[in-house]
């Protein structure tokens, strides 16, 4: 129960994120940084030339690609280390 309740609270705080991301068109980690620090955000930068480069639908892919390969790998690991324990242990 603790880890669902947890699980909220981080959802909540990273959707929280993306719409203050979204509103103040902020992209790099140092946008994010600058604007959460009141300082002025820069938006010249070659990171952010090359991230705004990038075709939605590409983003989508890398959006929805990285938590499937995230979510086979822990698969992968989980069964493995269950069937390890499985055998280890009898």
């Amino acid at each position: 129960m603790l880890a669902l309740v947890l699980w909220g609270i981080a959802m909540f705080a990273a959707c929280w994120v993306e719409r203050i991301k979204k509103q103040h068109d902020l992209i790099t980690y140092h946008e994010i940084l600058s604007f959460w620090n009141g300082e002025k955000v820069a938006r010249d930068t070659e990171k952010r030339q090359r991230e705004s480069l990038i075709p939605r639908w590409l983003k989508i892919v890398r959006a929805v690609g990285k938590p499937l390969i995230a979510m086979a790998i822990g698969a992968f690991l989980g069964y493995g280390g269950a069937m390890l324990a499985h055998a280890l242990l009898g």
